[in-house]
């Protein structure tokens, strides 16, 4: 869907150029904005399920500082190149940033493929944050004719 909401804002920038409407960017746009929704939310879900749940909150601490880190890194430089554009015009500095941004989306995807292809064969499910010598997972349900 991101890659989707990418492809649809490149073309409508070089379709409309600087004489038409902003209003070809909206399905690009609402494409791109559904995607990181449905991205980030799962994203952090598949992060934490696999810690201990005594490390939840740094681990959460961690995934949030990571975030913002790479989201200021990665504002900061699509600004860099949109405002070294800028002297050939807003379309072609736009037209740069969506390209430097889907080329960022696929590195992303094959970064992602990669952890993927590390869990053990034959797992389903997330990998286990065990550790030798760890206390085993807690029981968070009592079993059935326990009246705790």
């Amino acid at each position: 869907m991101l890659a989707c909401g990418h492809g649809l804002l490149f073309v409508a920038v070089a379709r409309i150029g600087v004489a038409g409407s902003v209003a070809a960017l909206v399905p690009g746009l609402v494409l791109v904005g559904a995607g990181m929704g449905l991205v980030l939310a799962p994203l952090a879900t598949t992060i934490l399920e696999t810690v201990d749940p005594d490390r939840a909150g740094v681990a959460s601490g961690m995934l949030t500082t990571v975030q913002n880190v790479g989201n200021a890194i990665g504002v900061a430089g699509t600004g860099v190149l949109f405002f070294g554009a800028l002297h050939a015009g807003y379309a072609h500095a736009f037209e740069l940033s969506v390209v430097e941004l889907g080329l960022v989306l696929g590195v992303v995807v094959a970064m992602t493929r990669l952890l993927a292809s590390r869990r053990p064969a034959g797992s389903a499910g997330p990998i286990p944050a065990a550790r030798e010598g760890a206390a085993p997972p807690r029981q968070v349900v009592a079993p059935p004719g326990d009246a705790r």
